[in-house]
């Protein structure tokens, strides 16, 4: 069986002998070889030397075990028993045995190892004198369960794309695949996967002008091109990495943020993909788009425990949470601030009015704070700034007297004008004492100035 063209005749029901089945085998995507009862390689499909780094020629003759990592070798030595045993105990044909295999760790020729999921096909089905194996990564088997368990975990995004990467690769030889988003804090792309040196390949307007720019006008379109088009520096990179076409396809992810991700798939086959790639890369980008869904609901949900949803500004809980996480910040104070004269805007013009003013106000002591001060909104017209490191309760106070002047300015809404003030309450973080103890001295402070008169601050 060393040559598919020296084994079996015809069929006479017009089933495939056995040199039609090799050759069939051996245009698969997926890498097989057939062994003999013990092990040995008596013939392998072209698609293999991607896999293990060795050609069919070098493998023939050789044991598969030879390749089996030690860790995986009882394993290997136990299914290759069962096929043997099962092959003796169903002589009339297959009862179901067949197909599922183990997973093995494999040496490769360079002396790295891979997981393979080995699926089997006995003599009972197939009329070989060997057993027929489809060697897979594990990774590419495992990876929408993968993806799924690391999403559970909540592991970040780009761990979870690396699933799906793993699957398109999986199943499209010799290519390499990234994915790009903005599902990020800062909306800047990320990209997962790229092959060293063509991250840029995503970048906004890098590729206008190119076939790929109409992937991101319209996300259901492939476009499927030679690198000799990409714009350089990318193209002498491609091309001297040994990648002749770029297929892209975007999508778009339903959810809060409508972000959009991009699939690359970087080949190295001389000829340009075939539809049954593009139906692969398709189903990979609906997983991307899902994975993306899912994390912008993810942050979304997380954000919305963690802040206010009328001011944008952190809730007294995320405060609470800051507060207590502060050590060895210097002196670190708290304001306890609340609003002077807003009852009567409540009563006079209404609370939609009344919540825009609170917005407005929000985004003053945004913009009054230091960087690294933290401003929540603790419930109603109160309010709260964390400061750590300030340096002493004057310079505390000197932030007060600015956020008092923020605040006191006209705020003026649909041709409304409405003034209102701010009394502040200073209490520094004592060593040892508890987010509750230090907002209960700021919260004192903060009724001792209201007793002294409106738009003031007194410190305790």
């Amino acid at each position: 069986m060393g040559e598919a063209t020296d084994a079996g005749a015809t069929d006479p029901a017009g089933r495939l002998d056995s040199s039609e089945l090799l050759r069939v085998l051996d245009t698969a995507v997926n890498p097989f070889c057939v062994t003999n009862l013990v092990g040995e390689v008596l013939w392998a499909s072209g698609a293999i030397e991607e896999l293990l780094g060795l050609s069919p020629a070098e493998l023939v003759g050789r044991s598969l075990l030879e390749l089996v990592a030690p860790a995986s070798l009882p394993t290997a030595l136990e299914s290759l028993a069962a096929g043997n045993d099962y092959i003796h105990s169903r002589p009339d044909g297959p009862t179901g045995w067949e197909g599922a295999g183990p997973i093995v760790e494999l040496i490769r020729a360079d002396g790295s190892t891979l997981h393979c999921a080995v699926a089997v096909a006995t003599p009972v089905r197939t009329g070989l004198s060997g057993f027929v194996m489809q060697l897979r990564r594990a990774e590419a088997v495992t990876a929408l369960e993968d993806a799924l368990a690391a999403m559970s975990r909540g592991d970040d995004i780009a761990s979870i794309l690396r699933h799906v990467i793993a699957l398109l690769a999986g199943e499209l030889p010799d290519v390499d695949v990234a994915v790009a988003h903005r599902c990020t804090p800062d909306d800047q792309v990320q990209v997962v996967g790229s092959p060293a040196g063509l991250e840029e390949a995503f970048w906004p307007g890098v590729l206008a002008g190119t076939p790929w720019q109409a992937v991101a006008e319209d996300p259901g379109l492939i476009v499927d091109h030679t690198t000799d088009d990409l714009p350089e520096p990318l193209r002498t990179t491609a091309l001297g990495a040994g990648y002749r076409w770029r297929t892209a396809t975007g999508v778009t992810a339903t959810g809060p943020g409508q972000h959009r991700a991009y699939v690359a798939v970087w080949s190295r086959h001389a000829y340009e993909s075939h539809v049954f790639s593009h139906q692969r890369i398709r189903r990979a980008a609906g997983h991307v788009g899902l994975v993306v869904q899912w994390e912008e609901g993810r942050r979304a949900l997380e954000w919305a425990v963690t802040h206010d949803g009328l001011t944008g500004l952190a809730n007294r809980s995320a405060f609470i949470g800051q507060l207590d996480e502060q050590r060895d910040q210097g002196l670190t104070a708290v304001l306890y601030l609340d609003l002077d004269d807003f009852k009567p805007i409540n009563d006079d013009h209404g609370h939609a009015l009344g919540d825009r003013v609170l917005a407005e106000v929000a985004t003053r002591l945004r913009h009054a704070v230091r960087p690294t001060d933290v401003v929540a909104r603790l419930g109603g017209d109160e309010f709260a700034v964390l400061c750590p490191d300030i340096g002493d309760l004057a310079a505390a106070g000197a932030l007060a007297e600015r956020l008092m002047a923020a605040v006191g300015d006209p705020i003026t809404v649909d041709g409304v004008a409405v003034r209102v003030g701010l009394s502040v309450g200073i209490a520094e973080l004592v060593a040892g004492e508890d987010a509750d103890g230090v907002l209960a001295r700021a919260d004192e402070a903060l009724r001792h100035a209201k007793t002294q008169g409106k738009r003031g601050w007194v410190a305790r």
